[in-house]
């Protein structure tokens, strides 16, 4: 909660009578109530009170903008993980294909059975249509009723102000540049220490709404991330349909000449080549699709051993550490990883480090990549600013180092960002030894502090 401090405030008192005037507006001039007298407010301070007034809103309605969006962004995970995507796919298939086929192979077993009569037929498909309406509108019933998330509540944009005309506590809040005290009457202007206070506080809740926006915009993209379909599943989607047709026609064909229905064809030969082959190639394409990921595992959990870290089972684990210790947006080109993406998290000398490697595109629209993140405060590095601080030369002499080494380097307000060259890209899909990273990752902690860097602990 923000801290609440007493600060002094101006109140406006008649020129004529003496009287403490009550304001209603921030106008330029008042009336005061006890003789009509009307006066002019200091237009300095009118002018300060107005401009303050501008900056608490804007602050305020960017952060109103970015809780709309995290809420947003919520709610599409939670219904992302509630079953949209691969898992309502399968869901709705079941519903609409799976119950009334379940129901008319059960009343085909009950009529041949002798359970039914032939005058129940109709019955049963009747079944079968009113289970699918039930199954699909209660489906769309507890998809829709799913409740949105809110994102995180605001801070308190207020301070506590102290009347000069009877010294009683009054409580100034948002882009109020007046308030009339409420022990005494009397219009109150808040000073440099009220509005200084009062504007901290809105800049503070555009910040916490800024990372509301951030985690739940990762959170986000993860969750679209998870619902894709993996290669192995398209391998057996695909090639199963086939194969089922396949092996399908290939038992019938056969059984049919097994029994003399249909003379002898050596086509049938080929058919048994055929299916075989398809099921043999899923295998095999499974197998080596598996391989190839724990490849990548074994190559990353040798490098996070070499800093005493760990490898991160998946993005969801990742976006769990940016939404820990990276204060700066994370592009969505590296939310969507390939088939053998791997990641891990190590500490050197007190500053979290992350190091992911995407050796393979997830689609044309995201490309491969590497990267390493080390999260820190860095002197001089601010959001938004305009012009780049001076860097210190040793400092200048370890990013020559990084980039030489195939690295772009990008100082930001959440720490150092190195991305990897195509070049460098290259060499590590082709390799597979991801330890020749440990080098730039030493440099990197090195230029942390060159740079007088603090470890980032928490946002």
């Amino acid at each position: 909660m923000n801290e609440i401090k007493t600060e002094t405030a101006q109140s406006v008192r008649c020129e004529n009578c003496g009287s403490a005037i009550s304001i209603t507006s921030l106008n330029s001039h008042v009336t005061c109530k006890s003789c009509g007298q009307l006066q002019e407010v200091d237009p300095v301070l009118l002018s300060k009170l107005g401009q303050f007034s501008a900056e608490v809103n804007i602050h305020s309605e960017d952060a109103k903008s970015d809780r709309e969006i995290a809420g947003a962004w919520e709610q599409t995970a939670v219904q992302m993980k509630a079953g949209s995507g691969a898992g309502q796919v399968f869901l709705a298939l079941l519903l609409m294909i799976g119950i009334p086929m379940g129901l008319v192979l059960l009343g085909l077993f009950m009529l041949q059975s002798g359970i039914i009569g032939q005058e129940n037929v109709l019955a049963v498909n009747a079944m079968a249509m009113v289970g699918t309406v039930i199954g699909v509108v209660g489906y769309l019933l507890l998809y829709y009723s799913r409740k949105k998330k809110q994102g995180a509540t605001s801070l308190k944009i207020e301070t506590t102000i102290r009347c000069p005309e009877c010294g009683g506590a009054n409580t100034i809040s948002g882009a109020n540049g007046f308030t009339t005290c409420s022990h005494c009457g009397a219009g109150l202007l808040p000073e440099a220490g009220a509005r200084a206070n009062i504007l901290d506080a809105a800049t503070n809740d555009k910040r916490l709404a800024k990372m509301t926006k951030l985690k739940a915009e990762r959170s986000g993209y993860a969750a679209i991330s998870g619902v894709g379909m993996s290669p192995i599943a398209m391998i057996w989607m695909i090639g199963g349909s086939f194969l089922l047709m396949m092996s399908g026609g290939t038992i019938g064909f056969s059984y049919q000449m097994a029994t003399g229905d249909e003379p002898y064809h050596p086509a049938v030969l080929m058919l048994w080549i055929i299916t075989f082959g398809l099921a043999g190639g899923m295998v095999a394409a499974t197998k080596y699709i598996k391989a190839k990921k724990q490849n990548s595992k074994t190559a990353m959990d040798e490098l996070a051993m070499a800093f005493g870290g760990e490898v991160l089972e998946d993005i969801s684990a990742a976006v769990t550490w940016f939404n820990r210790y990276w204060i700066s947006p994370i592009h969505h080109y590296y939310m969507f990883p390939g088939s053998y993406y791997s990641a891990a998290q190590m500490n050197i000398a007190g500053f979290p480090i992350f190091v992911d490697i995407n050796p393979v595109a997830a689609s044309q629209h995201h490309k491969a990549y590497a990267s390493i993140l080390l999260a820190a405060h860095i002197p001089g590095i601010t959001e938004n600013q305009t012009t780049a601080p001076p860097i210190p030369k040793p400092a200048e002499q370890i990013i020559q180092r990084l980039e030489a080494a195939g690295f772009t380097i990008k100082l930001t307000e959440a720490g150092i960002e190195a991305r990897a060259d195509k070049y460098l890209l290259k060499n590590l899909k082709k390799s597979r030894d991801y330890t020749i990273l440990s080098e730039p990752i030493a440099h990197i902690a090195r230029l942390s502090k060159a740079l007088n860097a603090t470890p980032v602990t928490g946002i």
